[in-house]
């Protein structure tokens, strides 16, 4: 197909069906539909957005090397996410990484961030996006058990019980550390957070992604197994 129309009301279900009866071309609607969500919870343990962008990529192909043990008792999201979560914690273990949790913000404030309206006059455009830099070193400097659950409730609008499952922790865990996350960020945090503006990954980098992944299935002629 030559566009994938990411905004289609079919179902992740369909889709998967359609994938497994050996159209491997329709898991490029898969990967545009959770790419936003994967970033963002990649990049929850994963600072190095180089880094982030090849556990992305891992995440894509080993779901879809593993589509046919997909049980659907749970949603493909919290699947997808449980796989994402693991191969950032793999990550961390292999390199040795859980110190980078506690660098200095400085280490990694990045100045690239094209996420502003162009109809904004340049100063203002200054303030929203040293706005954005301030939330998103303030999350980032959050404990990691609080970080998770806050971006997983409120970037990837994940229900309690999914949370849950994604972090094996209890329900109630949950919600404690999502008030503990929120009393923490209080006092620090603009009142308005445009969450879509936070932690973005859109526009060429979606497209790049998953250009990659699929390009890597075609060559292998991997099978959905």
């Amino acid at each position: 197909m030559n566009r994938v129309d990411i905004e289609s009301e079919v179902s992740d279900l369909a889709i998967i069906d359609q994938i497994l009866a050996g159209k491997h071309q329709h898991f490029e609607l898969l990967i545009r539909r959770y790419n936003q969500r994967l970033f963002r919870i990649i990049r929850i343990y994963v600072r190095d957005e180089t880094d982030v962008e090849d556990l992305m990529q891992e995440t894509y192909l080993s779901c879809f090397e593993h589509l046919r043990g997909f049980n659907r008792k749970a949603s493909f999201a919290t699947w997808i996410t449980r796989i994402g979560i693991n191969k950032a914690l793999m990550h961390l273990r292999e390199r040795k990484k859980v110190s980078a949790f506690f660098q200095p913000v400085s280490d990694y404030i990045h100045l690239n961030n094209p996420f502003m309206e162009t109809s904004i006059n340049p100063e203002e455009k200054m303030i929203s996006l040293e706005t954005k830099l301030q939330l998103e070193r303030l999350i980032d400097a959050l404990p990691v058990k609080y970080r998770e659950v806050f971006m997983l409730w409120h970037f990837n609008q994940m229900k309690s019980m999914d949370i849950a499952s994604c972090l094996d922790i209890t329900e109630e865990n949950v919600r404690t550390r999502l008030h503990r996350a929120r009393l923490l960020l209080k006092n620090r945090l603009v009142p308005a957070i445009h969450q879509n503006a936070l932690f973005e990954f859109g526009n060429e980098r979606c497209d790049g992604i998953t250009y990659r992944v699929m390009q890597i299935i075609r060559q292998l002629n991997m099978p959905a197994i």
